[in-house]
């Protein structure tokens, strides 16, 4: 299958977390706001990404903003899991945004193909994945929200492992144009979908794990 047609295919996957999003908006309002949020602006990001591709040739200005968007919305949704270390998750939040500035403005501009903050920004969400399993696995308190919690953190922390090996690839390695590099943009492709599904049982998720709650 042609690249550009598979990677469009597994931007778009995103559709599919995002409609589910739509129809339970009620039972996200809550904590999983964020994860709503952040749903709906990384779909309106792709269909904004495709149409600059095909008349500007790049999507640089719309991914350097929508990944400095996200930092901040996976900061929020974490912060509102785990809200008993507020200051670890205000301290993530203004350096991230200190680094934002600094690759995208200070040091690059916002139409370059900018590495250092994503860099930051998996690392950022890898550790909010792990800090909150490491609770989650820990705690033996009863919680509804015990299974979404664990799918989501797994599904994150896999994508963005892998995402960030990538970008490491990509900006310190000689093989990011070469076929080898190709093939793992593929695999982060075919994950993407696949995460995307995984998405799209969390939300479910919360929506049985509400319906379960006694009013």
């Amino acid at each position: 299958m042609n690249f550009f047609l598979f990677a469009t295919i597994s931007a778009f996957s995103i559709g599919i977390p995002t409609l589910i999003a739509l129809c339970s908006y009620k039972q996200m309002k809550g904590k999983y706001l964020p994860l709503f949020i952040l749903l709906l602006i990384g779909f309106i990001n792709e269909v904004i990404s495709l149409l600059m591709i095909m008349v500007m040739r790049t999507n640089m200005l719309a991914s350097n903003i929508y990944v400095g968007i996200e930092f901040v919305l996976f900061t929020w949704l974490f912060y509102n899991l785990k809200k008993q270390d507020r200051l670890l998750f205000i301290i993530s939040l203004l350096l991230g945004t200190m680094l934002w500035i600094l690759d995208n403005i200070i040091l690059h501009t916002i139409i370059q193909a900018n590495a250092v903050f994503k860099l930051f920004a998996c690392v950022a969400i890898i550790w909010y994945c792990v800090y909150k399993l490491s609770e989650l696995t820990l705690n033996s308190v009863a919680d509804q929200f015990r299974l979404v919690d664990l799918l989501l953190c797994f599904s994150l922390l896999i994508y963005f492992t892998f995402k960030g090996f990538i970008l490491v690839l990509h900006t310190f390695s000689a093989v990011s144009g070469s076929m080898y590099f190709i093939h793992l943009s593929m695999i982060l492709c075919a994950l993407n979908i696949i995460i995307n599904i995984f998405l799209s049982l969390v939300i479910l998720c919360i929506r049985k794990s509400l319906s379960t709650i006694p009013y």
